[in-house]
């Protein structure tokens, strides 16, 4: 049985924490409902597939006591339908508690450590994994203690996750114990206004997000900023397994929004051969992305995906309806030209889908 005592430690100093800011501060409640619906489209009888249906519930507390405490606390609960069937959890989805004392700041429990400037792909994002349901969006939270520290135009971070949790828990392969020599940390130091960009160099020393849970030494670099209007970044990671495997991952891109409101992004994503997922080629991605809003009551977005080695690619056109305050309706489609020949595009599913969102 795995030893579990640092969680156990880090959850019940949360949950003393928390008893001591409520009890001292009102505490703010708020909450979102979302409602999808979708349908896959990969073959010709499309409409004869199964719909597949998701519930989502989240409900959010936050309460500050004296200026020097906050606690925030997330509960999701879901349920599915048709293929989506089984899908019903509940739990903490966040449960962290924040201290600060002049220019220190701590964060102790379940939580995200955001790292990275690049558009849905950020190299440097070593703490938290991906969340293989939504390979692009939010990543999955972990028990951890991180730290910050700001001195002038320096921030240091240090965070500390105890156990290990990967993005799919695989029975058959053992994990890496929970004792405090198998403990993950990361470290990033950042140098704001060198030009107009901020530059970031981070280190990660841990457990691979892999099958058979291979301890890796990660080191990043992260520069953002801008030119004139358009906005810059620059991310990558050089990674060095136990084993003695090492692959890279950098990402580059811009923004711009014109004087009309159109929001541009182009990116240029590189995997080298040995890294993890690159199925043993050197992968090339050109990721390209348009938004405008219209009136008060619509925005129209256009994403596209392009792998360069073979050819495949994904167009991802959504609509988002603003139907009151607080209530979106988002409507769109995913369609992949090839997919199967390519390992980031193969994530990707034909389908079309509907997300009703209501936040209180």
């Amino acid at each position: 049985m795995r030893n579990r005592w640092l969680p156990v430690t880090l959850g019940a100093v949360v949950v003393l924490w928390a008893s001591v800011v409520v009890t001292q501060a009102a505490a703010n409640v708020s909450g979102e409902l979302a409602l999808k619906v979708t349908l896959p489209t990969g073959d010709d009888s499309w409409v004869d597939n199964q719909l597949a249906g998701l519930s989502e519930l989240k409900l959010a507390v936050d309460a500050e006591a004296g200026g020097a405490a906050y606690l925030h606390a997330v509960l999701r609960a879901t349920d599915g339908y048709g293929s989506s069937a089984g899908a019903a959890a509940v739990g903490l989805d966040e449960a962290y508690v924040d201290l600060a004392r002049g220019d220190l700041t701590l964060r102790l429990g379940k939580q995200r450590v955001l790292w990275g400037s690049g558009y849905k792909v950020n190299p440097t994002s070593f703490v938290n994994p991906v969340n293989p349901e939504d390979p692009l969006g939010e990543r999955t939270a972990v028990s951890a203690l991180s730290a910050g520290y700001a001195v002038r135009d320096l921030r240091l971070n240090a965070v500390l996750i105890p156990e290990f949790k990967p993005a799919v828990v695989l029975g058959s392969v053992p994990m890496p114990s929970s004792t405090l020599e198998n403990a993950e940390y990361a470290l990033k130091v950042t140098k704001r206004g060198i030009a107009g960009f901020d530059a970031s160099l981070s280190y990660y020393h841990g457990w691979e997000d892999q099958p058979t849970y291979p301890g890796v030494n990660r080191l990043g670099l992260d520069l953002v900023g801008a030119v004139g209007d358009a906005g810059l970044w620059l991310e990558g990671a050089a990674s060095k397994q136990q084993s003695g495997r090492e692959y890279t991952e950098i990402v580059a891109g811009a923004d711009y929004t014109t004087n009309g409101g159109l929001y541009l992004v182009g990116q240029y994503y590189v995997l080298s051969p040995d890294h993890p997922v690159a199925e043993g080629k050197k992968r090339d991605y050109a990721i390209v992305v348009g938004r405008k809003t219209v009136g008060d009551h619509l925005t129209a977005q256009v994403s596209g995906l392009y792998a360069v080695a073979g050819g495949d690619s994904a167009l991802l056109p959504e609509l988002t309806f603003n139907l009151a305050d607080g209530t979106n309706l988002v409507m769109g489609l995913a369609s992949v030209t090839k997919g199967t020949s390519d390992p980031l595009l193969r994530q990707v599913a034909n389908q079309v889908y509907a997300k009703l969102t209501l936040s209180f």
